[in-house]
């Protein structure tokens, strides 16, 4: 077969055995986009969360839930980093813990509110704090939910995210 494929180069007027820019085979290979391939397929837009949490612990454990549930998350540790990030990035839902230095959860809603958006993104505020002041005070920031984590369960935090993001 080997020799048959040489014999056939060879006939072609121009062309060498091993002259691999007249095989139509390479060169249509070469200049088919990757996806038209079947290479790095990409069927759906994952989701993007930025997660603000100041602790460590807490930001990895739900990061990766959230990430093997196919979501991207981008990581905050206070208030400021998060607002940077979301002038910085597309973000689809912000999570934010309340008690945090530099910024509070209710400054960065305050801000992110603040700024022009075609549709307000969604966001889920989180603290240990039971205060019904506290709650009020996010969800007149503009949190769209407001949760106390101690009552949160892992796996729950799945469900609140699907019913803001779908």
């Amino acid at each position: 077969m080997a020799q048959e494929l040489i014999a056939d180069l060879e006939k072609t007027p121009g062309s060498q055995p091993g002259d691999e820019s007249s095989s139509d085979m390479s060169s249509s290979l070469e200049e088919t986009p990757r996806y038209q391939r079947g290479e790095d397929v990409i069927t759906e837009k994952k989701q993007t969360i930025l997660l603000v949490e100041d602790d460590l612990t807490l930001q990895e454990m739900y990061r990766e839930v959230l990430i093997s549930h196919g979501y991207t998350v981008i990581k905050a540790g206070d208030g400021q980093e998060a607002l940077d990030l979301f002038c910085k990035e597309k973000i689809d839902l912000i999570i934010t813990d309340i008690m945090m230095p530099k910024m509070s959860g209710v400054e960065l809603l305050n801000a992110v509110r603040k700024i022009p958006q075609e549709k307000p993104t969604p966001a889920i505020a989180w603290s240990n704090l039971t205060y019904e002041d506290e709650k009020k005070q996010a969800l007149a920031a503009g949190a769209n939910e407001y949760i106390v984590k101690d009552s949160l369960r892992l796996d729950e935090i799945i469900g609140v995210v699907k019913k803001y993001l779908g």
